[in-house]
């Protein structure tokens, strides 16, 4: 955020020419793929956390979900201020995030629709690694596979999804 409120004071000043040549993405991603210590470290990472996972989390075992389109709905919820005001409540009270009662929940579903005590799903997370090189700006997003173990206690559980995005992040 400085670095943005910085570039726009100079914009506004009449600076823009001095300013720094914005990279394109690819560029920092052509970085990323050619850090073999960062590539090491995510394979390790996944193959320790999904290594064992020998099938998909497929509710209602359905694999192909794509299809021809035709049967797909989307449905929205809002969820009432007075849960919200409860479940961040109960974040602070279990020391973890919202986002990981959340991604439990959606666990628990999943595991309810696969008749599993262990599922993987694809979580969306933002973040722009660090890698002392990039000015890049900007939100990265990336969907990166999350594993939650249901066959815990509630709380075990809870601390360790918290723990596996934090892990992701």
């Amino acid at each position: 955020l400085e670095r943005v409120i910085d570039e726009v004071g100079r914009l506004m000043r009449g600076e823009g020419d001095a300013l720094p040549k914005a990279e394109p993405f690819r560029t920092f991603i052509g970085r990323l793929e050619q850090d073999g210590t960062a590539r090491r470290a995510a394979e390790t990472y996944f193959s320790a956390e999904l290594g064992d996972v020998d099938e998909p989390t497929a509710p209602f075992g359905v694999m192909d979900v794509r299809a021809n389109g035709w049967q797909a709905c989307e449905i929205r919820r809002t969820i009432a201020p007075s849960l919200g005001r409860r479940v961040r409540a109960a974040a602070v009270r279990h020391g973890v995030s919202a986002a990981a009662i959340y991604h439990l929940a959606w666990g628990r579903v999943l595991g309810a629709c696969c008749g599993r005590d262990d599922v993987v799903y694809g979580t969306v997370l933002s973040g722009q690694q660090q890698d002392g090189e990039s000015t890049a700006l900007g939100m990265y997003i990336n969907t990166l596979p999350l594993r939650v173990r249901l066959n815990l206690s509630a709380s075990a559980a809870l601390q360790a999804t918290h723990a596996g995005l934090g892990a992701l992040l």
